[in-house]
């Protein structure tokens, strides 16, 4: 049976209009990752862990500081197939690989500002394989 045009465009001007679909209930961890900025906040302001679990817990989220701890660690992971580009005060990236440094522009940078990372021999090497001293790689 043939769909008409119209009534192709009536369902999708509808499915267009959809407002976002919320759940009305979320998991333990889900409902902490939710709440990770502000937990961190009130970290940052002196509040232990086992502080927050007890306010939380008051509030009807039963859950205990190591918990807490472990779902805040969780949340702040990457999930499986995506990357992530933060740096942390000591400097290394959260995947543990040595991060791009932001500089100043230099002759033979592959983007003026960024740096690629020094090789194993303290070398920064340029996007066409030479060291900055101008020689080729072997």
């Amino acid at each position: 049976m043939p769909v008409s045009v119209d009534d192709i465009e009536s369902i999708r001007s509808m499915l267009a209009a959809l407002p976002p679909n919320r759940p009305k209930q979320l998991t333990k961890q889900k409902a902490i990752a939710s709440l990770a900025s502000e937990l961190g906040a009130a970290q940052r302001r002196g509040y232990t862990a086992d502080d927050l679990a007890r306010l939380i817990s008051e509030k009807g989220i039963a859950v205990n500081a190591l918990a807490l701890k472990n779902y805040l660690r969780q949340s702040r992971r990457p999930r499986k197939g995506e990357k992530r580009v933060v740096t942390h005060a000591s400097g290394r990236s959260a995947g543990g690989s040595t991060p791009l440094s932001v500089d100043r522009p230099q002759a033979g940078d592959a983007q003026p500002g960024i740096r690629e990372p020094a090789g194993r021999d303290g070398a920064v090497q340029g996007s066409q394989g030479e060291q900055r001293t101008g020689r080729k790689v072997s």
